[in-house]
C-alpha cells in the first residue's frame, strides 16, 4: 500500500512538472514574441528570400547523389582556377554528383515537397559593396563602417567602400556559405580577416534569431507544427569560433559588440 502511494505521488509530481514546464515554455515564447515582435515584423520577407545564401543553405536538402559525392573519399569535385587581385591564384572545388537523379522529387508530407539545393557555383568577386544586395541585416548596416574604421584608415583607401579590398574578396566567398581555407594571415592583415568573419557570424546569428522568432509565432498559434519549427534545442549558440588565446576571444567579443 505504501509503495502504491509513493507511485501515485511520483506520478502526480511528474504531471505537475510537465504542466509547469509547458506553462513556463509558453510564457517564455510569449515574452520573446512581445519583446521582439517589431523587429520580427520587419524581417518577415527575408525568411523565404531564395536569393539569400542563408535561406539556400538552410532550407534546401542535398540531392542523394550530391550527398554521396561530398560524403565519400576521394570526393568527386570540379576544380576551377581563379585569380583575384588580392587573393591571387586559388582553386575552387565544387562537389559534383556522378549521376543526375531522374526520379521525381520525394515528398516529406502529402502537401509539402522537398527542396533540393542547386549545384554549387564559383563565387563572384564583390567589386562594389551594397549590403542590402549582399543580404546583410539592416540592424548592423549603419555600424559596419564605424566598426571597420581602423582597417579602412590603415590602408588609406580613397573610395567610400565600407570594406577593404581583402575583406571584399574574403566576404565574397564566406557570405555565400562556402568553405574557405586561407593560410595567408599575417600581423598586418589579421584584423581585416577577423572583422570579415565576425561580420559574417553576427549576420548569421541575427538571421537565425529572426527565423526562431518567426517559428515561435507559429508555435504559439498552432498545436501541430512542422518539426523544423522546433529549432531551439537545449542551447542557444549558433556559431563557434576557435581562437588560441583568451585575448583573441576578448577581441572577438568587443568587435561583436561594435556592430550593435
Amino acid at each position: 500500500m505504501a509503495m502504491d502511494n509513493v507511485k501515485k505521488v511520483s506520478h502526480c509530481i511528474n504531471i505537475a512538472s510537465s504542466r509547469t514546464f509547458k506553462r513556463y515554455e509558453k510564457e517564455r515564447l510569449l515574452e520573446e514574441a512581445d519583446s521582439e515582435h517589431e523587429s520580427a515584423e520587419g524581417d518577415e520577407e527575408e525568411i523565404d528570400d531564395d536569393l539569400d545564401p542563408f535561406v539556400r543553405h538552410f532550407n534546401y536538402d542535398l540531392e542523394e547523389n550530391l550527398l554521396e559525392a561530398v560524403s565519400t573519399l576521394p570526393k568527386t569535385v570540379d576544380k576551377h582556377q581563379q585569380h583575384w587581385p588580392i587573393l591571387g591564384q586559388f582553386t575552387v572545388h565544387i562537389p559534383k554528383a556522378k549521376t543526375k537523379t531522374l526520379v521525381s522529387i520525394p515528398k516529406v508530407t502529402i502537401e509539402e515537397k522537398r527542396k533540393f539545393a542547386k549545384t554549387g557555383t564559383v563565387p563572384q568577386r564583390i567589386t562594389s559593396v551594397c549590403f542590402t544586395q549582399l543580404h546583410v541585416k539592416s540592424q548592423i548596416q549603419n555600424n559596419i563602417t564605424k566598426a571597420n574604421f581602423t582597417n579602412l584608415h590603415e590602408i588609406h583607401t580613397e573610395n567610400m567602400d565600407p570594406l577593404t579590398p581583402l575583406q571584399k574578396e574574403l566576404f565574397s566567398i564566406i557570405n555565400n556559405y562556402q568553405d574557405l581555407y586561407y593560410p595567408e594571415r599575417t600581423l598586418k592583415n589579421g584584423e581585416e580577416i577577423r572583422f570579415t568573419y565576425c561580420l559574417h557570424s553576427i549576420n548569421h546569428i541575427l538571421k537565425t534569431r529572426t527565423k526562431i522568432l518567426h517559428h515561435n509565432n507559429k508555435l504559439l498559434n498552432k498545436y501541430e507544427v512542422p518539426e523544423e519549427y522546433r529549432d531551439q534545442g537545449l542551447v542557444r549558440p549558433k556559431v563557434i569560433i576557435l581562437v588560441p588565446f583568451r585575448e583573441a576571444a576578448l577581441r572577438y567579443v568587443k568587435l561583436h559588440m561594435a556592430f550593435a
